[in-house]
């Protein structure tokens, strides 16, 4: 429980920050969203919320190091929510284990957190690169449909691998019912 308070410790952080500056749509980012769903699934006992909070920061925190290092702004308050947030997923993980099909729902989410951000954010903030391609990627797609797209697909594949590398190290999938059942008809 206090790894989730801690989670949500620094979305709320990171949230106060961006309300006190006039810009509260940048709590809609992926990465700041997967540390809100990891620290409730911790919470309530939620291993699919944290999973798909894992799931996300995975494929959100090395793209924000990439445009970090690449001369974006970094908000030092931004670090625990993508780091620590990462690293209290995974020891969220470590717990509860990975439901099945966290890839089809982590991606489904994505998407709709997509659809909610084109709908409710500025043009200007992109947040989750809802309205048009980031900068400098403009010469490799012919319209924001197609980035949309390519980056939705690579997210798909990413969550793909990761559960199935997941289950495939770990032997077995934690919470997985027919898991369940088949170790209690083993024991009787």
């Amino acid at each position: 429980m206090a790894a989730g308070i801690t989670s949500l410790f620094f979305f709320v952080l990171l949230a106060a920050y961006h309300l006190y500056h006039g810009t509260p749509y940048n709590i809609l980012w992926t990465c700041h969203m997967a540390c809100l769903l990891s620290g409730l699934g911790l919470i309530f006992t939620r291993p699919m919320l944290n999973a798909v909070g894992f799931f996300w920061l995975c494929f959100g925190v090395p793209l924000w190091g990439i445009n970090v290092l690449t001369g974006d702004e970094l908000i030092l308050l931004s670090i625990p929510t993508h780091i620590g947030g990462l690293l209290i997923s995974v020891w969220g993980l470590k717990k509860m284990g990975i439901p099945r099909h966290t890839w089809f729902i982590s991606s489904i989410s994505l998407i709709m957190l997509g659809f909610l951000s084109r709908l409710i954010t500025p043009f200007d903030g992109n947040i989750n690169l809802s309205h048009t391609i980031w900068k400098g990627y403009e010469p490799y797609f012919s319209s924001h449909f197609g980035y949309v797209i390519f980056v939705n697909s690579c997210s798909i594949v990413t969550f793909l691998v990761l559960e199935f590398s997941i289950s495939w190290m770990s032997g077995y999938r934690k919470n997985d019912t027919s898991t369940q059942n088949h170790e209690t008809t083993d024991r009787n």
